[in-house]
């Protein structure tokens, strides 16, 4: 039950921007136990059921440039397979330094830029579409 109650926060956060996925993974690993590899796999789960309700939501929007998703995609599977290949290719401990180290950078890189550009992207989505306010 506690699992289920911190999916749904981490959700609940991911969908106002705050980057539940990455939280739900701390909370695989660090509270309940769980091995890096499965929680990073659980993860992937996640994200997946996350971004599949976005992209139903921009869809309908028409938000969605097509060229851009497959460019996107395109180098996300080749990322993805990269990544497999690296993952296999070293310990759970190694792959937990990773990305604890990971986590780290990109939370104090979001620390220092954090009023750049706000006001731009208030006004555009990522389609580059102005959006009313």
């Amino acid at each position: 039950m506690i699992g289920v109650l911190a999916a749904f926060f981490c959700a609940a956060l991911s969908g106002m921007g705050v980057g539940g996925g990455g939280l739900f993974l701390i909370y695989l690993t660090a509270l309940s136990g769980t091995p890096q590899r499965q929680a990073q796999l659980y993860n992937l789960v996640f994200f997946v059921c996350a971004s599949g309700a976005s992209l139903i939501y921009h869809a309908c929007r028409r938000n969605i440039r097509l060229p851009v998703v497959i460019l996107l995609a395109s180098g996300g599977v080749f990322g993805a397979y990269l990544g497999s290949l690296a993952s296999g290719a070293v310990g759970d401990g190694a792959l937990r330094a990773a990305f604890g180290a990971f986590l780290v950078l990109t939370g104090t890189l979001s620390l220092f830029r954090r009023g750049e550009g706000k006001e731009e992207n208030r006004t555009k989505n990522i389609s580059g579409r102005n959006i009313k306010k």
